[in-house]
C-alpha cells in the first residue's frame, strides 16, 4: 500500500513537471502521442520514468508466527524484501551503516545483545555523513507490538563505543609505530647487504671468467 501511494505521488509530480507546461496531463499525452514529434514523446517519456522522489520508506514488523520481515521502498516505489540479507538502511549516512553490517557477518537468527551494539556502531557510523545528526530513538520490534529499547542498554552501549573506540586509537598508534620500525630495519638490512656485496673481491664472487686465449692450448 506505501509502494502503490509512492508511485502515485511520483506519477502525479511527474506529469505536473513534464506535461503541463505543454498544457498535457497523463491522458491527453497518451492519446496525443501519434500526432508529436517522435522525438518529443521519447524526452517526454525519458523524463517520465525517471523522475524519482527524494524520499525512502522502510517497512519492518513480524508476522504471526514472529518471523521478522524488511521492506525498502525507493524513491520510484519500488518495493525490495531485505529480511533475506538480515538488515537495511536508508537517508544519507545509510552507505555507512550497511557497511558496519555486512562487515560484522551477523546470521539471520541472532542473540538481542549481540545485535545491539551492532546496530549502535552502524549508527554511530553513518553520523560521519553531513547531515545525520546524533540523536536516535530506539526501538525493538516484536510480533504484540513495539518498545522503546531500555535507556540503560543505550548508555551501556555508549560507554562501551567510546572505550572501543579509544582502545582503536591506541591500536593504531601501536601499528604507526611498527610499521616505521619494520621500514627502518628493512633498510638497514639493505643497506647492509648493499656494503657487503660492494666490499667482496671478484675472485670470491661466482663469476663465469672467460678463458684467456692469447697462449695456445697445451
Amino acid at each position: 500500500m506505501c509502494a502503490k501511494a509512492l508511485r502515485g505521488i511520483r506519477r502525479r509530480r511527474a506529469a505536473n513537471l513534464f506535461l503541463e507546461p505543454l498544457s498535457l496531463d497523463e491522458d491527453t499525452f497518451l492519446a496525443k502521442q501519434g500526432k508529436m514529434l517522435p522525438q518529443l514523446v521519447y524526452d517526454l517519456t525519458n523524463q517520465m520514468q525517471e523522475y524519482r522522489l527524494d524520499v525512502e520508506a522502510l517497512i519492518v514488523g513480524c508476522d504471526d508466527r514472529n518471523a521478522a520481515h524488511i521492506f525498502h521502498i525507493d524513491g520510484t516505489g519500488i518495493k525490495t524484501y531485505q529480511h533475506d540479507i538480515n538488515f537495511a538502511a536508508i537517508g544519507i549516512g545509510a552507505e555507512h551503516a550497511k557497511s558496519q553490517f555486512m562487515f560484522s557477518r551477523d546470521p539471520k537468527v541472532i542473540n538481542y545483545f549481540r545485535a545491539l551494539p551492532v546496530l549502535y556502531t552502524a549508527k554511530r557510523r553513518a553520523e560521519v555523513a553531513p547531515g545525520v545528526g546524533k540523536d536516535s530513538d530506539w526501538l525493538l520490534i516484536t510480533r504484540d507490538g513495539w518498545e522503546f529499547v531500555h535507556p540503560s542498554l543505550i548508555a551501556e552501549l555508549e560507554r562501551a563505543y567510546g572505550e572501543f573506540t579509544a582502545a582503536t586509537q591506541v591500536k593504531l598508534a601501536e601499528v604507526e609505530t611498527r610499521l616505521v620500525d619494520a621500514i627502518s630495519k628493512a633498510t638497514a638490512a639493505e643497506a647492509a647487504t648493499k656494503a657487503i656485496a660492494d666490499q667482496t673481491p671478484a675472485a670470491t664472487l661466482d663469476v663465469d671468467i672467460p678463458p684467456d686465449t692469447s697462449q695456445p692450448a697445451l
